[in-house]
This record gives C-alpha cells, structure tokens and sequence, in this order.
C-alpha cells in the first residue's frame, strides 16, 4: 500500500487527474438523471457542500476543512509548522456521518416520500 494513503485516486498511487473530463461526465449523468443541465457549477462547489454539510452535522471546523485537505481553521502561521496531527480518526468518522446522511437524502424511508400527483400531458 502507498504511503501517501490518498483518498481520490483511481490507482491508489497517484491523485486523480483530468478532471475537466471527469466534471464533463459527472455533469451529463446529472443532466440526464434530472432532465435538465445545472447551469454554472464548479467541482469546488462539491467541496463547498461537503464543508458545509459536515458543520450542519455537528462536525468541528478544523475536522471538515481537513476532509477536503485544507489546513484552514486548524493553524495558521509558526503554529501550521508545528501541528502536524493528521485528523485521520475524526476524518474516517466525518466522512462516514457525511455517506450515512447522503444515503438517506438519496434513498429517504418510505415513510418520508410523499407522493405527487402525476401532472396530465397537455396536447399540442
């Protein structure tokens, strides 16, 4: 196993790259799934969600901003040299309360769904 255990990377070994490709693909299958483009979107704006959907989870500033490989709100300055620790364990933990939150947006309880009424076709 590398050493430099990366969390986005398609071979373990090395970051992803091309992601203009990956963005144009991710917002084709978007598209399709919604019917329609999103107008105006960023790969940033992905981590902008994530970053904040973490602090709406409870999850502390300086734990979400290291889930997406940011040092801001952990140290700055002389003390960034020195505060090395990694956040590995609350990262792991973060990102799992992140999947389980997804996953219910994503697939609600029946309980949840509220059924709309199937608009009828107008004809031309």
């Amino acid at each position: 196993m590398s050493a430099k255990k990366l969390l986005f990377t398609t071979n373990g070994e090395t970051p992803i790259s091309g992601l203009a490709k990956c963005k144009k693909r991710l917002a084709a299958a978007m598209a399709k799934e919604l019917g329609h483009d999103v107008p105006q979107w960023g790969l940033h704006d992905i981590r902008r969600t994530v970053v904040s959907g973490l602090q709406q989870l409870g999850i502390p500033v300086e734990v979400a901003a290291a889930c997406i490989n940011h040092r801001s709100g952990i140290a700055t300055g002389a003390t960034s040299v020195y505060a090395q620790y990694d956040y590995a364990a609350e990262k792991r933990a973060a990102l799992e309360a992140w999947d389980q939150h997804v996953a219910k947006l994503v697939n609600p309880p029946a309980d949840k769904v509220v059924p709309f009424k199937q608009a009828k076709k107008r004809q031309a």
